[in-house]
């Protein structure tokens, strides 16, 4: 049974993180209600909207303004970003407090744990997991863009050189990639904000802007800058074709390499489990007994958390981001 301390405990977190999230919803809503405006196009032309991602008046941006506007997001925005979550970071904190209480909660349930190591598994445990479901979402945008970039740029530049403009090349590269393709997505999301009328360069420059890929910005400043300036175009995306190649051959050799090592921590966890195993059907009295005890129950608990912090520690040093 949960107790009576626990559970006002556990109320007080969660209203003051309702009423926290409630005062930064409210401080973000008016901080930003000048540009929320929706979409209107005036009778000379010029645009102003939210439809599509673009919510600011287009005509009088230049053509940077959208990705220096996004690089000045905070990074808990940027992340809700690139994985796709619709939420405010407020709500984020607050969808971890909430993870942190289940957690607790489940917890006090199981008889005979520490109170910090309850604690620190709580806290630990349900950041941890809604972390990890915004770095999977974002790997799997990560991937799905990266799998097809380099061939697009390559098919783009064909069609560069044969004659064809900027946007009908961008969007005959994009019709020979897959329905499914997140990178044909994008490009009909900018060819639909063309249509809109949203400035040709502000749209270029807002191009997969919710994709965290090292190689977006450099393709976007390619294209402005031709058009500001002239150039050969196609010569410069060719070059970025190759580097993309290169860079996406490299990541999965730095993956593998410290593939081994994080498998050489999960192997010597394992060997663990299995000597302890064997211990406990040879000598079950010297498992027992540590089960038992009050002292001898709290070190298998700090064991387990340090067998956590291992496999945490080593993901982090060889998280590789190429």
């Amino acid at each position: 049974m949960i107790s009576s301390n626990a559970g006002l405990a556990v109320m007080i977190i969660g209203v003051g993180a309702v009423g926290l999230t409630l005062l930064l919803d409210a401080r973000s809503k008016r901080a930003r209600i000048s540009g929320a405006k929706g979409f209107r196009v005036s009778d000379s032309g010029g645009a102003s909207s939210t439809i599509l991602g673009v919510s600011s008046d287009v005509r009088s941006q230049p053509a940077v303004t959208q990705r220096k506007k996004f690089n000045r997001l905070s990074d808990m925005e940027r992340r809700l970003k690139y994985g796709q979550v619709n939420i405010t970071p407020s709500q984020f904190r607050l969808i971890i407090l909430a993870a942190i209480a289940a957690f607790y909660i489940l917890l006090l349930m199981v008889p005979r744990i520490n109170n910090l190591i309850q604690l620190i598994i709580a806290v630990w445990g349900g950041s941890l997991l809604v972390n990890y479901y915004i770095n999977r979402r974002t790997r799997i945008q990560f991937d799905a863009f990266d799998r097809d970039f380099a061939p697009f740029i390559m098919a783009f530049v064909g069609l560069l050189k044969s004659g064809m403009n900027l946007m009908a090349g961008m969007e005959a590269a994009s019709e020979r990639l897959g329905p499914d393709s997140l990178l044909r997505m994008e490009v009909v999301r900018m060819l639909e904000r063309l249509r809109f009328g949203v400035n040709e360069d502000f749209a270029i420059g807002s191009f997969a802007e919710s994709v965290d890929h090292p190689d977006i910005e450099l393709f976007v400043q390619a294209m402005l800058l031709s058009k500001q300036v002239g150039g050969s175009l196609s010569n410069t995306l060719e070059r970025l074709a190759r580097q993309a190649r290169r860079r996406a051959q490299f990541r999965l050799q730095a993956q593998a390499a410290v593939g081994q090592q994080r498998g050489s921590v999960w192997a010597i966890l394992v060997i663990i489990a299995l000597v302890q195993t064997m211990l406990y059907f040879q000598m079950p009295d010297v498992i027992l007994a540590g089960l038992r005890s009050d002292i001898g129950f709290v070190i298998w608990q700090v064991a387990f958390l340090a067998g956590w912090f291992a496999v945490w520690l080593i993901g982090r040093i060889t998280k590789i981001k190429v």
